[in-house]
């Protein structure tokens, strides 16, 4: 074969010397530049006889072209001459790695025959940029630490092996002509950084604006590029800092800005919602920025094949000039639910694609859990586990869809089942099957999601009461819900969520496609298009879909090859089972809100029990890895049937055994079903803005008057036993009508007795078990969870003091409760104090008294001036802090009023955080909804 190359890729000559090595040896074989190029990868090949030109500007595209030619020539075929264009500028894969040398997985195992594997693959798939994913803090592994030696959490030898190691597969990327990068998470540090300067840490040792940090962040920024040389950029993870745009502006940006060669910064957006925040870093870094997003609209889940809008909107703010890059893939970063499951959609990925283009799409990152590319690696046994090597093989179309999205191409059903049976290593003729089962069993997963729709953010994953899809009626909400999300009053958000306020009304369906499973069992709604019942039976027809052609891979393929899908399959299969399941009961057990007589109740409970013992049977084994990968496709840590089982089993036994009154009955259901519409439009960690206290009003103001109704229809001797049941959920609604509007206080100059009882923050009965709904006309339940847990505040010349204490309480519990916390990020256990000295509901300030008072936070500041006194008993403990004027900004006059609010956790339990003005969340930070506090 004679070659010859008119221009030089520098290093990555390498890569394109191995392409052109891939040609017969017959074939003549020659470079040249690509003058009409549009994108920086596109290429043309010019072919005749014996003779093949490839014109590139990349290294990257120079490898696509005489791989594409080479491949054709390779299988007999004539090479087709003409140009090529590729879809997206930035085409990142990413890889995860591990540094200890403890870990099978580690890249300390990788030769240097494994890191070419590798980047052919990468780069013979026409990624242009290879990210690797590590720890939360990777730089503590490869960094020498030579001036930071008490941030070291590893010897020298090791982090030198680590480094080294990375090095290595950096410098082979770049040989290939890929762009390297390393994601992080922003404002961490070591453990020992924390012990060797005693700097206090608010959790995963992050966030923390210490003036040693950011000294030691700086150092970061500045070594890592210098002991990693061909290091290209960064992914800028906010998940552990949001909105820490303060922080870069003092560590990374000036170190970056000093750089000849300025680093790629890539803003994974997810955690950073201030657009003010991003443009001045935008300004600020002289360097190339990327934003970067989850595809999934508004979730971290696969569910329809629709881009998040959000591109649109960071472009309207910024300029339309800025590259957005689109995380997409079965990983935890863009599709929380299909992590390390089966799941293989090519229609699917090739669509959701399409519309991330209409959505202005500049670039892409493909994100895995499992790695795609593992199969080809040298001594891949050794490396990677077998699950690992089946996954990359099963869901190998998941990253064929997008590949051949950036190359214009899309597979015949034909072609998809030829490449599948090449990838699995099975006789073609089982590659139809294979694709077949594989597809049926993805869609149980989109289905599931298009019912019960929740990500990972503020609401259902931070919410650690959750055990099932249908534990309350409007937990989770169906995904036409997710239409008009900038107008709509549910999607008014506060300020902690984790994405933008949408300002552009888009859809995610058609409107009125799917329903909440109450709706479709209410006679007075309407019926979706795309019913529960309907979506239950499609969830139930793929599972029988996927059996038959489950069963034909067998035959086609042999029992070795079933063998090794079946696991996956199974799990994907119960996941279905137990979703259609709970839709099944739902459907029977929330019909009783509306049943018109008694049989019609026992009748609807027997054939709900009958569903929800089914999941009974799926749940049996709840160690085993089926299980745990049901819980892990649901998002449902917690996922178990036993509390709808239980309640409903004695519902059963009520309904069966007492002669109750039904129109009363009916009275009590249409109260509790009025209460619980609240959560049609108010949820957690949302805005209360007019529409939304409006309908809080009338909602309760209805299910005051069906409780009354209740009781003057139960008003005979015999009844006295339902009318204290009703008289609680009576006083419950009064409770609640009180605490819609913010209480105040009085601030007096000295210590008093005044103290102000903490109540049950939980969001309007947020995830409470609806069952309780059913069995409350019969039986007590304690609605109000009172605990003793109060505060008091007076102020003096210098500050504010706020006591706070808790009684009844087992401190033995407590204190061991507190110190497993301590350091997790987990911070619902310590009690927070909230001042809106302007009064104005615009802003506040937010501290932290940690546990014993060891402690105060401000916002991300730790150990701030605030003294603390703490005392305790065996049975009680209390806190006193004193906030001085100068942490809080004013002084206050006489008669001047500033919002305060105090929240606390301090037993860390489920749905249990107390509070003494009403957030309906888990912060606590909207200043509009705080109490009053006036200064005597």
């Amino acid at each position: 074969m004679k070659t010859t190359q008119r221009s030089s890729f520098g290093v990555a000559d390498h890569g394109v010397s191995w392409a052109m090595s891939q040609f017969p040896k017959s074939v003549s074989v020659s470079m040249a530049p690509f003058s009409k190029a549009r994108g920086k990868d596109d290429y043309a090949i010019r072919s005749a006889k014996n003779q093949v030109i490839v014109e590139a500007n990349s290294a990257v595209g120079a490898i696509a072209g005489l791989l594409e030619a080479a491949e054709a020539l390779s299988d007999g075929q004539s090479c087709r001459s003409g140009a090529r264009g590729l879809q997206f500028r930035t085409r990142n894969y990413k890889h995860e790695i591990q540094f200890e040398a403890s870990n099978p997985r580690s890249i300390l195992y990788y030769t240097d025959e494994t890191w070419e594997a590798l980047c052919r693959q990468v780069v013979a798939h026409q990624f242009n940029g290879l990210v690797f994913y590590s720890d939360y803090h990777f730089f503590q592994y490869v960094l020498d630490y030579k001036e930071w030696p008490g941030a070291v959490s590893s010897s020298f030898e090791e982090r030198a092996a680590a480094r080294a190691a990375l090095q290595r597969g950096l410098a082979m990327a770049r040989k290939y002509g890929l762009t390297t990068f390393i994601q992080h998470y922003v404002g961490h540090f070591t453990p020992e950084l924390a012990t060797s300067l005693k700097i206090p840490t608010t959790g995963r040792y992050s966030a923390v604006d210490h003036p040693d940090v950011l000294r030691y962040c700086r150092y970061c920024y500045r070594e890592v590029f210098k002991q990693l040389p061909d290091l290209d950029g960064l992914y800028f993870n906010f998940e552990s800092y949001n909105n820490a745009w303060k922080h870069l502006l003092a560590t990374a940006i000036p170190e970056m800005n000093r750089m000849k060669r300025k680093p790629i910064a890539v803003f994974r957006v997810w955690g950073f919602n201030e657009i003010e925040g991003m443009r001045r870093i935008m300004k600020a870094y002289k360097g190339r920025i990327i934003l970067s997003h989850k595809i999934s609209d508004t979730n971290d889940t696969y569910y329809l094949p629709v881009a998040d809008s959000r591109a649109i909107e960071w472009k309207k703010a910024l300029g339309q000039g800025i590259e957005w890059m689109y995380c997409l893939g079965p990983c935890h970063n863009c599709a929380t639910n299909l992590t390390a499951h089966l799941w293989a959609d090519y229609t699917f990925v090739q669509t959701i694609l399409k519309d991330a283009c209409k959505k202005r799409a500049d670039s892409i990152s493909f994100h895995a859990v499992q790695e795609f590319f593992a199969p080809g690696a040298p001594h891949a046994e050794q490396i990677f586990s077998a699950r690992e090597l089946d996954l990359a093989r099963f869901n190998s179309l998941h990253m064929r869809a997008a590949v051949d999205f950036v190359n214009n191409r899309v597979m015949t059903t034909q072609e998809r089942a030829c490449y599948l049976a090449g990838r699995v290593g099975v006789p073609a003729k089982a590659g139809k099957p294979l694709v077949d089962a594989i597809h049926a069993s993805s869609q149980l997963v989109l289905l599931a999601y298009q019912q019960f729709c929740m990500g990972s953010d503020y609401d259902g994953f931070l919410h650690r009461g959750r055990y099932s899809h249908i534990q309350e009626p409007f937990f989770y909400y169906p995904c036409t819900w997710m239409n008009k999300q900038a107008s709509s009053p549910m999607w008014q958000i506060g300020p902690m969520v984790s994405w933008i306020q949408k300002r552009i009304d888009t859809r995610v369906t058609p409107d009125n496609w799917t329903q909440p499973i109450l709706d479709y069992v209410d006679p007075s709604k309407p019926k979706a298009a795309f019913t529960p019942l309907e979506l239950a039976r499609q969830l139930s027809m793929n599972i029988a879909r996927a059996n038959r052609s489950f069963d034909a891979y067998r035959r086609e393929a042999g029992d070795a090859a079933a063998d090794a899908l079946a696991p996956y399959l199974r799990r994907n299969l119960m996941f279905g089972e137990y979703v259609a399941r709970e839709i099944r009961a739902a459907i029977q057990l929330y019909s009783i809100y509306f049943a018109k007589s008694r049989p019609a109740i026992i009748t609807a409970l027997r054939k709900g029990l009958e569903e929800l013992n089914g999941l009974a049977v799926l749940a049996a084994d709840r160690s085993g890895a089926d299980f745990k990968s049901v819980a892990r496709a649901s998002l449902l840590s917690r996922l178990n049937p036993d509390p709808e089982i239980g309640e409903a089993q004695d519902m059963l036994r009520l309904a069966q055994t007492q002669d109750f009154p039904m129109p009363a009955y009916r009275a009590w259901l249409d109260s509790r079903r009025m209460y619980n519409e609240i959560r049609r439009v108010v949820r957690p960690n949302r805005k209360h803005v007019p529409a939304t206290r409006r309908h809080i009003d009338v909602c309760l103001a209805a299910a005051v008057e069906r409780a009354e109704a209740c009781l003057r229809l139960l008003n005979r001797p015999a009844l006295a036993g339902y009318v204290v049941h009703v008289q609680a959920w009576l006083d419950f609604l009064h409770d609640e009508q009180k605490h819609t509007q913010p209480p105040s206080i009085t601030c007096p100059g000295k210590p008093s007795d005044n103290w102000q009882d903490l109540h049950h923050d939980h969001c309007f009965r947020a995830g409470e078990n609806f069952l309780d709904d059913l069995s409350g006309f019969f039986k007590n339940f304690d609605y109000l969870r009172p605990a003793r847990h109060s505060f008091k505040v007076w102020h003096t010349g210098r500050a504010v003091a706020v006591t706070l204490r808790e009684e009844g309480v087992d401190m033995a519990q407590r204190k061991a409760m507190w110190a497993k916390y301590g350091a997790s990020g987990d911070t619902s256990f310590v009690s927070r104090i909230f001042f809106d000295v302007e009064n104005k509901g615009r802003r506040s300030v937010m501290f932290i008294v940690w546990p014993l008072g060891e402690m105060v936070s401000q916002g991300d500041k730790p150990s701030v001036p605030v003294s603390t006194e703490f005392s305790c008993t065996d049975t009680a403990w209390q806190v006193t802090a004193h906030f001085p004027y100068k942490l809080l900004g004013r002084v206050p006059r006489k008669g001047e009023v500033w919002g305060l609010n105090v929240t606390a956790n301090p037993a860390v339990a489920s749905v249990q955080a107390r509070i003494w003005a009403s957030q309906y969340d888990f912060e606590a930070g909207d200043p509009l909804l705080f109490g009053k506090m006036r200064f005597e």
